[in-house]
């Protein structure tokens, strides 16, 4: 979940914020119970349908473009230094890391560098 709500930050998703759409909250929320109780044979389909709906409006809700992160190379690098955390014991080139991380080994380098 931790690597969701990064995802979710670095794309502009707040913490807070304030709708103007509490009747759509609403309609899905009594959709979703309805769905939830009825006998209905694809109602897990359907739960998914209205999730997906309320997961969609609260992004729209709290997109805020101003907070957006630019810093998808910070969270690709903390990934490799995880992996070699976990691996140091192991030989790894460094053409097998870039390789397995889809970067160029020299750009690696680079942002490697950078951050550590």
């Amino acid at each position: 979940m931790g690597a969701i709500y990064r995802k979710y930050q670095e794309r502009g998703g707040r913490p807070v914020f304030q709708t103007s759409q509490l009747q759509s909250y609403h309609d899905i929320l009594d959709k979703l119970y309805n769905i939830a109780s009825s006998p209905d044979y694809v109602r897990d389909m359907r739960i998914h349908e209205k999730l997906s709906s309320l997961l969609i409006l609260l992004m729209e809700d709290a997109w805020d473009d101003t907070q957006i992160q630019n810093t998808p190379d910070t969270l690709d690098i903390q990934a490799i230094k995880d992996y070699l955390d976990e691996n140091f014991k192991s030989r790894i080139s460094l053409d097998d890391l870039a390789g397995s991380f889809y970067l160029n080994k020299y750009y690696l380098m680079k942002l490697f560098k950078d951050r550590y």
